[in-house]
């Protein structure tokens, strides 16, 4: 899972910004430039970044990690300081300033001395399977002691009772809430944020706002003296809800009468129509159904509906009149 350290944007920093070349893949579109990528001090140094062609639809992630042997996607990181560079105005890092990742010559199980380190960039949780933006810029440090690296903490969540991995969008339907219950090896301190308007938070509770689009909930630990903090990600695409009215009367007897439900689950107001005129009548007032005669009542039941997160109502009820 990638964490992400959230890192003030430092205006008017002198840097020469130097181009490099991408992983051997289809060219990626953003151009990214800066640096210094060489002689940094293994106890800790900034490398700043400047972007060209940045992604309209995206964000990206930048990281510190170790080269794969395969040229694949980096499986070990520094995930303490990982800066999220978007549009989004939640995004700590915005494309058009000066970004920086803060880089160190060793971390979890890695040694920068004897491995090949970088800074990887990648696209954002909002494209987790996209590849197409991936780079990876070597960097070397000069000779120091770079001191005890803490591995990054491990976070571990399910949502609603469901494990969930890190960076893989879920779905949420307009109105419907996740929770978040989380553990970590280091047992420390755990904050939530959401990012977009898309998306209410209350506590570990997650309500969804709307019926289109997406959201993510940032989850982060803040450590401890055995692991460092870490941060991730867990998108959810959004979806209209289902507006629907609850009936379970099967039969009435001739000359009694029922209240019929007065709005849908979604709070809507509901019309009826009877559609079977002889064998029930409606009144308003209770909303209240008569038996009139042995047969088949049906009513027609209709509500309206909010554009993007939920349709209107158009639903029959149905119910049996007897002696």
């Amino acid at each position: 899972m990638l964490g992400k350290k959230f890192i003030t944007v430092l205006a008017g920093v002198g840097l020469a910004l130097v181009g490099f070349a991408p992983i051997a893949q289809a060219a990626p579109t953003v151009v990214v430039q800066g640096g210094p990528f060489t002689g940094l001090d293994p106890a800790g140094a900034d490398i700043h970044f400047g972007f060209g062609n940045f992604p309209s639809a995206h964000g990206l992630y930048i990281l510190e990690a170790v080269k794969s042997a395969d040229g694949t996607r980096p499986t070990v990181f520094n995930q303490a300081t990982q800066v999220w560079v978007s549009t989004d105005s939640q995004a700590p890092a915005h494309p058009t300033g000066d970004v920086v990742l803060h880089v160190v010559g060793a971390f979890a199980n890695a040694d920068c001395s004897r491995d090949i380190c970088g800074v990887f960039i990648r696209l954002d949780h909002t494209a987790p399977t996209d590849t197409s933006e991936d780079q990876f810029i070597p960097i070397t440090f000069k000779a120091g002691v770079a001191g005890p690296a803490l591995p990054a903490d491990t976070i571990s969540v399910h949502v609603n009772g469901v494990a969930v991995p890190a960076n893989v969008p879920g779905t949420l339907v307009y109105g419907a809430t996740a929770k978040f219950e989380v553990t970590t090896s280091s047992g420390g301190a755990i904050s939530f944020k959401a990012y977009g308007p898309a998306c209410g938070l209350n506590g570990s509770v997650v309500t969804a706002l709307t019926g289109t689009g997406q959201c993510d909930i940032g989850v982060t630990s803040a450590g401890s003296s055995s692991f460092a903090g870490a941060t991730s990600h867990y998108p959810f695409i959004l979806a209209q809800a289902k507006q629907v009215l609850t009936f379970s009367t099967k039969y009435v007897k001739v000359g009694n009468s029922i209240s019929l439900p007065t709005k849908t689950n979604l709070g809507e107001a509901i019309s009826y129509s009877v559609i079977s005129k002889t064998t029930c009548t409606y009144s308003k007032v209770g909303s209240t159904l008569k038996a009139v005669k042995v047969g088949n009542c049906s009513v027609k039941a209709s509500a309206a509906g909010m554009s993007g997160n939920y349709r209107e109502l158009l639903q029959k009820v149905s119910l049996s009149i007897k002696k």
